[in-house]
């Protein structure tokens, strides 16, 4: 058995959950066919998909109004299109634009030095993360790696960088329940990261921080709605609710979420437990960071709030001890 299988209702579901994201993205795969098919150069095809994924969809996007029973925005009620509700520095405001993730993209490019021969995102979905990289380092002679579950996510991935004859990208299908990362073998200076991925995982467990170590891997760098398990009680409580279905369910039919400041990370953990997301990454970083293997270069707590209710966290470390 696997870390990741020990305890946790969501566990059996993960195969489900890969397959109706694949079953998702296959539309968008065939956009990425028609639009690569007429010449459409790298940097449109990522402003297309960022216009998508940005539409207007109310001021708490109506996905995630629909699985909700119960929402009180406060003083928040009543604003007009185009405002949204947004997080940004652990706190709730209204936007008239989509957030976006440039800052930590930048935050990525910017530990990039003439030996860093490879970029890897876990968790690459359609690989547009991985063009916002390549697109900001255009002459670094770098092999981008989607490691991705879905067929149509490395597909499209591989599509998109077809539209810039320079890149090397490679794909490989990945899970973070058996992580296999050999792959990585031939790279000198590696950097990883993820965007909402391991949020997937609601046991991460000990495995893939160990295999990850034990590639040449410099800088590693996370996006991820994780903020609220710095809180070990409520980590804890969490948890406990994923290990009980019944607990589950009778949360789940009573939970509210009250847009105010004071109950964010309230409302953040209140989501993870309602979609089975990840509870014990922050963990699981700060015991590699005690071990002396790596040290913390970023934490930014609910940075910013693409789903207001799913807030990320940045955390980034450099590597301090050799394999």
């Amino acid at each position: 058995m696997t870390d990741a299988g020990a305890s946790s209702l969501f566990v059996s579901d993960r195969a489900a959950r890969i397959a109706n994201y694949d079953r998702g993205w296959s539309a968008l795969c065939d956009s990425v066919v028609a639009s690569v098919a007429r010449g459409m150069p790298l940097t449109e095809l990522l402003a297309r998909y960022d216009a998508m994924i940005g539409a207007y969809t109310g001021f708490i996007p109506d996905a995630v109004l629909r699985q909700i029973p119960r929402v009180d925005l406060g003083h928040f009620g009543g604003h007009p299109a185009p405002n949204r509700l947004a997080v940004r520095n652990g706190r709730y405001l209204a936007v008239t634009q989509p957030q976006n993730t440039n800052e930590f993209f930048d935050v990525i490019a910017s530990v990039v030095d003439p030996e860093v021969d490879c970029i890897v995102e876990f968790g690459s979905g359609l690989g547009f993360n991985l063009a916002r990289l390549r697109l900001r380092l255009p002459h670094q002679p770098i092999t981008y790696i989607a490691c991705e579950p879905t067929e149509h996510g490395r597909r499209a991935a591989e599509l998109a960088f077809s539209a810039d004859p320079r890149a090397k990208l490679q794909t490989h299908a990945f899970d973070y329940a058996e992580p296999d990362l050999d792959f990585l073998g031939r790279f000198r200076k590696i950097i990883a990261f993820t965007v909402h991925s391991v949020e997937q995982m609601p046991v991460l467990g000990e495995t893939f921080y160990r295999k990850l170590l034990a590639t040449s891997v410099a800088h590693c760098f996370h996006l991820e709605p994780v903020g609220w398990q710095r809180y070990t009680e409520l980590a804890r409580s969490v948890l406990d609710m994923h290990r009980d279905a019944e607990t589950w369910q009778a949360f789940c039919q009573r939970m509210e979420f009250v847009i105010e400041d004071s109950q964010l990370i309230k409302n953040a953990a209140q989501w993870s437990v309602f979609c089975g997301y990840n509870t014990d990454l922050l963990s699981i970083i700060a015991g590699v960071v005690d071990r002396g293997e790596a040290a913390l270069t970023a934490v930014s707590y609910e940075i910013l709030g693409l789903n207001p209710l799913n807030p990320s966290t940045l955390i980034a470390w450099r590597r301090t001890r050799q394999r």
